[in-house]
């Protein structure tokens, strides 16, 4: 894991979209596609957005400046641990512009997920 996260600390990767849960698999082959598949999927009901998606792993300590008012809207994961959302929140509660938050929530029996608009 060490060696993944000093060669791929940041990255931007396409999202793939699937009809049903795609299986992720280990292989001594391909590490990267590993971890990237988990976060780069989504169910082809969202196809439509020709997604794009911004990561940088965990302790990589680097800051990332981005244009005031790139950031339309913040999604807040199923699992996402409450101290982070707080933090989230307070983060986003200083901005001079409204950025929209949204929790997710797992949908029972499909591959998919519904959003809550968090108001703040």
């Amino acid at each position: 894991m060490q060696e993944l996260k000093t060669k791929f600390l940041i990255d931007i990767i396409k999202v793939d979209y699937y009809k049903e849960y795609p299986i992720f698999l280990p292989s001594e082959n391909n590490t990267e596609e590993f971890f990237k598949k988990p976060i780069s999927s989504k169910a082809d009901d969202w196809c439509y957005e020709k997604e794009y998606r911004y990561y940088l792993f965990e302790k990589a300590d680097i800051p990332i400046h981005l244009p005031p008012n790139i950031i339309e809207s913040v999604y807040l994961g199923c699992k996402m641990p409450l101290d982070n959302r707080h933090k989230i929140l307070r983060i986003l509660a200083t901005k001079p512009y409204r950025i929209k938050l949204f929790q997710a929530s797992i949908e029972k029996d499909t591959f998919g997920l519904q959003f809550t608009e968090v108001k703040f």
